[in-house]
């Protein structure tokens, strides 16, 4: 399982990318840190360094809110395209038909990061019961290690699984034979919600190291478009000509956040300590607001108990002081009525 990155070191890690690929062709020399530099080594002779300020993300919560979706995959696979399985003859159709989808599937890079040759469906066709009890077995193994791996896919199908026993005889085979069916074409189309639950502020402080006052002053003027600008063009319409701050795109995992940086005026350290030692500074402080994203295979989150209080009268003379329902996707609405 890849490594995740939080969402405070992506911001600092953007901020970083963003100044160095707009600097770099002018400045070759400018080495840009997303961390604190190694006090045991020497810095650079222009450098800047992105760093989240210390203490705590400023949050406020939200009601949960589903902004949108991913696929699981990149291309959508064709389906199984069976009826429902009913007797052993159906289900012989229906398990050699998701062998012939799945193994093209598993095979396919326009819909995975990359070919999974691992979890392909090495069983014959079945003809009869016992060779479609050994093809059954088959698809669910290699269903159930594929769909929920993320090394195949960006984040892993959870929701597309197989919990039918091992078929020892037709109805055990009919059972297995329409999960597969049906969970092989819940994979190929699965996606995950995204869902907007927090506001989020993020103190941030650049600093500015040159060895001489002329090349901070000279830095610190190309900052000025640069700590200005909208980076995410494609995202907003073309972006705004000028703004305040800068808008960015953040990476590492977290593609579909956007951050507004803004960094106050730049305080400068000329202290003569500093010039003796060749270390001219600067220091800008700033903050970023962003929104905290979080995916689920369900257009609700994994449980939302929805609570409503109801003031109502069922018949004359008979008064309800409330009706307290709480329900539960999947499950029966329960109410709890109060004289």
């Amino acid at each position: 399982m890849a490594a995740l990155v939080s969402v405070e070191r992506a911001l600092q890690r953007s901020v970083a990318a963003w100044i160095r690929s707009q600097l770099s062709a002018a400045l070759p020399d400018l080495v840009v840190f997303d961390h604190w530099p190694d006090a045991s080594q020497r810095l650079p002779p222009l450098a800047i360094s992105v760093l989240r300020v210390s203490g705590a993300r400023r949050d406020t919560l939200l009601d949960p809110q589903n902004v949108g979706h991913v696929n699981v995959h990149d291309e959508m696979p064709a389906r199984i395209d069976v009826p429902v399985v009913t007797n052993t003859s159906s289900a012989i159709v229906a398990l050699n038909e998701f062998k012939a989808r799945w193994n093209p599937h598993c095979a396919s890079t326009a819909s995975h990061r990359s070919a999974d040759a691992t979890n392909v469906v090495a069983a014959a066709d079945a003809f009869d019961q016992a060779t479609a009890i050994t093809l059954a077995i088959a698809c669910k193994a290699a269903l159930l290690a594929h769909a929920p791996s993320d090394v195949f896919h960006d984040a892993g199908d959870l929701k597309s699984t197989v919990t039918a026993p091992t078929p020892f005889d037709e109805p055990t085979l009919v059972g297995i034979a329409q999960q597969l069916r049906i969970a092989g074409n819940s994979h190929f189309v699965a996606r995950h919600f995204i869902w907007r639950i927090r506001a989020c502020e993020l103190p941030l402080q650049l600093d500015v190291w040159a060895q001489y006052e002329a090349q901070r002053d000279d830095l610190m003027a190309r900052l000025d478009a640069v700590l200005n600008a909208d980076a995410t063009p494609d995202l907003l319409d073309g972006g705004d000509p000028a703004r305040n701050g800068l808008l960015l795109q953040l990476a590492d995992g977290h593609d579909g956040v956007v951050a507004d940086v803004l960094f106050d005026s730049p305080d400068l350290e000329d202290a003569d300590a500093e010039a003796k030692r060749q270390e001219w500074r600067a220091t800008y402080r700033g903050l970023a607001e962003f929104g905290l994203f979080i995916k689920a295979q369900s257009p609700r989150l994994a449980r939302v108990k929805f609570q409503s209080t109801v003031y109502e009268s069922t018949k004359v003379g008979v008064e309800f002081d409330h009706a307290s329902v709480t329900h539960v996707p999947g499950e029966e609405p329960a109410e709890d009525l109060t004289a």
